[in-house]
């Protein structure tokens, strides 16, 4: 089944990174880049296919879904695999090939159907999160194989939020989302509550942080709203976003709403997402508590 998600309506997800301030900085001109979210639809193609397209830069395995609730965590590809501990391992050299393409590849916990899951406890956090890394982010052999995922995507809508910190400060310790959702308006055309939200995100976070904005790739992906036409996005939304030093680039939900339209909704944006520079250090930095730091 295709997950429709009814408060998607723009996800503001937030990256940290650490700098290393030792390293060259360099101005480089493709600095905002395109997220998607894999395995909520059959008909979305493969993990592989989705990296081949040469849109993204971040691919979200979504989801593990089943955690908290006095059973053993579990996958939901929804088409492709899902239930039982080594019951997407097929996917492990399709993560190796997008990795190997430059891709990062993150393990989304939580969706849609809130009763599948909870973080009821600190405990649970901390149990959690070990249980995270040593499947998802060390190497060791787990549910999608003998793989290194590169971080943790919080798509968490069920748990005390206190919990749902403390899990990623475990997280966070274990590797030396906070999501926000606001709306655009889409039948007056109206981007103050968008703007408003990113403002408010870009202000408060941590400097050394990337922000991006999560929008649905087709209308059909939202039950809320919140689409925003292609066209839009390019002329009225991105140049004012991008103003903002920490703008990361754009995620789009999902990969299989995202080819409904010919072209897709990445291939007619994935030129306006970039800036024309900004300096970076190279690749020596990690993700905190969501991207490990390469070995």
């Amino acid at each position: 089944m295709a997950l429709k998600d009814p408060s998607l309506i723009l996800l503001l997800a937030i990256f940290s990174f650490l700098i290393t301030p030792s390293h060259a900085i360099e101005c480089v001109s493709d600095s905002g880049v395109l997220v998607t979210y894999w395995g909520q639809n059959r008909f979305e193609g493969t993990l592989k296919e989705t990296c081949e397209s040469g849109n993204f830069k971040i691919v979200n395995l979504a989801f593990l879904n089943i955690f908290g609730r006095g059973e053993d965590p579990d996958l939901d590809f929804t088409g492709h695999c899902g239930h039982g501990a080594a019951s997407c391992t097929n996917l492990a050299s399709e993560i190796q090939y997008c990795q190997s393409q430059g891709i990062k590849v993150l393990l989304s916990l939580g969706g849609e159907y809130t009763y599948l899951y909870d973080i009821p406890s600190e405990e649970f956090a901390k149990d959690f999160a070990t249980y995270l890394y040593d499947n998802f982010l060390s190497g060791q052999s787990g549910p999608v194989g003998s793989v290194t995922l590169d971080g943790i995507d919080f798509f968490i809508k069920n748990g005390k939020p206190d919990y749902v910190d403390y899990l990623a400060a475990e997280l966070i310790g274990l590797r030396e989302s906070n999501n926000k959702t606001c709306t655009y308006d889409e039948r007056y055309n109206d981007t103050s509550n968008l703007f408003r939200s990113w403002n408010t995100w870009s202000s408060s976070i941590p400097s050394k942080s990337l922000l991006f904005l999560g929008i649905p790739a087709n209308p059909e992906g939202t039950l809320n709203g919140g689409y925003i036409d292609p066209d839009l996005l390019k002329s009225d939304v991105l140049p004012t976003i991008k103003q903002s030093s920490n703008y990361g680039g754009v995620m789009l939900w999902n990969r299989y709403y995202d080819t409904l339209t010919d072209p897709s909704y990445s291939d007619q944006i994935r030129d306006a997402v970039g800036r024309e520079c900004r300096c970076v250090c190279d690749d020596s930095f990690a993700f905190y508590g969501l991207l490990r730091k390469p070995m």
